[in-house]
């Protein structure tokens, strides 16, 4: 939806750099999806040990201190990333390129926040954080695409994933 909306008030451009920005953003959600396949069944198990919410803490902090390290990363060789492999011409995506970096470490936030819900198979929570976050971006992208431009859509991206975040926090 955020891409249909940036197409209809900023044209195909603006399109064009978000999806740049959020295709480099996606190697941090990559990683995020690594560690999630795995530590899901491990917290499953671990559930049941006298350590396991400890264990499964650790592990938590472990994958958001990935994902952020990736993203700094990638924030820092962004610029010449992005020359090298879609041209100067590319280089107006660098402000969507932050918000959809923010995204990604809010989204492994979220991943790590929301895993007691999981692990007590009660995830009504999860099910009003992710729609009203997503609601909440749909609606911020309508209203920061046109000043905005790709930037904008990023950034309504990223506050949406943070009201799931708060969200996830008052459950």
């Amino acid at each position: 939806a955020n891409r249909t909306i940036l197409l209809l008030i900023a044209g195909s451009v603006e399109v064009a750099y978000f999806s740049l920005a959020f295709r480099f953003a996606s190697v941090a959600v990559l990683v995020l999806l690594a560690f999630q396949t795995a530590w899901q069944v491990q917290a499953f198990s671990s559930i049941q040990d006298d350590d396991g919410l400890s264990t499964i803490a650790h592990d938590g902090r472990r994958i958001v201190v990935s994902v952020a390290t990736t993203t700094v990363a990638i924030a820092v060789l962004g610029p010449e990333l992005i020359r090298i492999l879609a041209g100067d011409e590319y280089l107006p995506a660098l402000p969507a390129l932050a918000g959809s970096l923010g995204f990604a470490i809010a989204y492994a936030a979220y991943h790590v926040l929301t895993m007691p819900s999981a692990l007590s198979k009660d995830m009504k929570d999860l099910g009003i954080s992710a729609s009203v976050g997503a609601g909440t971006g749909i609606a911020l992208t309508a209203l920061l695409a046109g000043p905005l431009g790709s930037g904008g859509t990023a950034l309504a991206f990223l506050l949406g994933q943070m009201v799931a975040v708060g969200l996830g926090f008052t459950f």
